[in-house]
């Protein structure tokens, strides 16, 4: 097996795994055949356990999802400079929040119907936000998810989460958001 990380194309063997992984759906023992025989020179070998802790580790994923895949890139231009794709994406977040917020202030206050009520268009967005691929997508939802936690309303976090986990099912098994929202 090969220690990628010894090797002097480091960045195009970390993406080339990546993609063969995650992209391409091959299995752990699949990887692994590939990258021995394309490197059988290599010295240091990799056990089946450090690949599976490679694999499991964010930072692999970090520099082929950013900059390999250009998807979730940031864009340091401001709000305003960014195209109509990612300012509709941004909106549907800062939807999902908003209304989150509203419903929250209702159940704090004591009006369970009410909020219960507001809770409705806050589902009916989450099936809006599980399709998009803004890099503040994750983060948000789990920030709202927090502010209920943090308020003791459990049974509102745990429905948020399934109907998270249910709109994320038809996404393909390779997809990194649907293996968060459904973890």
């Amino acid at each position: 097996m090969v220690d990628f990380r010894s090797t002097q194309s480091t960045k195009v063997n970390l993406s080339e795994i990546v993609r063969l992984y995650v992209i391409e759906n091959w299995t752990l023992d699949e990887v692994m055949f590939e990258m021995e025989q394309r490197f059988s020179q290599s010295k240091s070998k990799l056990s089946k356990d450090g690949w599976k802790r490679f694999l499991n580790t964010q930072e692999t994923f970090d520099d082929f999802y950013f900059t390999c895949a250009s998807e979730w890139a940031p864009d340091e231009r401001g709000l305003y400079a960014r195209s109509d794709k990612l300012r509709t994406e941004l909106t549907c977040l800062s939807n999902l929040h908003n209304l989150s917020v509203r419903a929250l202030n209702q159940f704090k206050e004591g009006k369970e119907d009410m909020g219960w009520a507001m809770m409705q268009p806050v589902y009916q967005t989450q099936e809006k936000v599980v399709d998009i691929r803004h890099h503040r997508q994750i983060v948000d939802i789990f920030a709202i998810i927090r502010l209920f936690y943090k308020d003791n309303f459990g049974e509102i976090c745990k429905k948020m989460i399934n109907k998270f986990s249910e709109l994320a099912s038809p996404l393909a098994d390779n997809d990194l958001r649907k293996l968060i929202f459904e973890s």
